[in-house]
């Protein structure tokens, strides 16, 4: 199979190894793959089973303003938020951004800057983001006549910061940094948010970099530059993974059958493969820069059934 060059004329990209011998055996029932891809600045969804990108978003197609859409340069993340009607968008730059699904409007943006590297939705609607330059967690409260010029903010050193999850079962928030992972409780107060940490389990190795729920399971995957860990919150207990491997910018599971997919560089900090955990190529695509890949999943770890639009917020 030809593979396409990742440019703005081939929108409909090809996973082109996930067909050949030797590869994980393809079901119609495995979810979407979104992906953070910097080449052209996108956030991608990619239907691995059809072999097409169904959907994408660029900074530019409305909804920031110009002056603003450096701080959404090299995006970092993407998260589904809202029973995945919406995600919850970062980038190096510094811009934090909430985009519908159905018409990709954008529906809330902010600038945090340091290099953001990751974003959570808290239980009132306020975000939290992380900045690894920085070294600070943010806290916009986003209940605000407009954004992104009067979002008020507040910063909770946090050094090397490149993460954070809401844990619902749980009311904490967590952050890997360096060599500790921290448990944070959020004081509920959506006009005068703060955070404050409750506990620190030490980690092996250093520079922890992604963080994030294993699908159906009280537990969180971390990495960091060297191994991939399993962090059961039940038993608070570490275990290095038997896929495990160096660099890896992110791990994200599903259910049964579904592989567990990682985003290890061959490029400086970016690739244009997705690799599942026993190395084999879901998707892959010539000049792409992939930073990050995750399955389009409902995340029960973090988020209840109780909000499913972004009807508590003044919806500009």
């Amino acid at each position: 199979m030809q593979l396409l060059l990742c440019s703005a004329d081939n929108p409909k990209i090809l996973p082109v190894s996930t067909m050949h011998s030797g590869a994980f055996k393809l079901v119609s029932t495995l979810p979407h793959l979104l992906l953070a891809e910097q080449r052209e600045n996108r956030i991608m969804i990619v239907d691995i089973v059809r072999h097409r990108v169904i959907w994408q978003w660029k900074p530019e197609m409305g909804g920031i303003r110009a002056g603003d859409l450096k701080w959404f340069k090299n995006l970092s993340d993407m998260k589904p938020v809202y029973q995945e009607k919406y995600l919850l968008i970062t980038a190096s730059g510094g811009g934090v951004a909430l985009i519908r699904v159905a018409d990709k409007r954008v529906v809330f943006y902010a600038y945090a800057g340091g290099n953001v590297h990751s974003a959570e939705v808290l239980p009132d609607g306020n975000i939290v983001s992380a900045s690894s330059e920085g070294n600070f967690l943010e806290i916009f409260q986003t209940r605000m006549p407009r954004y992104p010029d009067s979002v008020r903010v507040i910063k909770i050193p946090v050094t090397f910061a490149h993460n954070v999850v809401w844990d619902q079962f749980g009311h904490l928030l967590w952050t890997a940094s360096l060599n500790y992972l921290y448990a944070m409780r959020y004081n509920g107060n959506r006009l005068h948010p703060n955070l404050m940490k409750v506990d620190s389990i030490r980690l092996p190795g250093t520079q922890a970099h992604d963080l994030f729920p294993e699908y159906g399971k009280n537990a969180l995957w971390i990495s960091n530059t060297s191994a991939v860990y399993e962090f059961d919150l039940s038993q608070k207990r570490l275990t290095q993974t038997a896929f495990s491997r160096k660099n890896v910018k992110s791990v994200s599971s599903g259910p049964q059958g579904t592989p567990i997919v990682l985003v290890i560089p061959t490029d400086q900090w970016w690739t244009d493969q997705v690799l599942s955990d026993n190395q084999k190529i879901i998707f892959q695509q010539k000049e792409c820069r992939i930073y990050k890949a995750r399955w389009l999943l409902p995340n029960v770890f973090s988020y209840g059934p109780t909000v499913t639009e972004y009807t508590q917020f003044n919806d500009q």
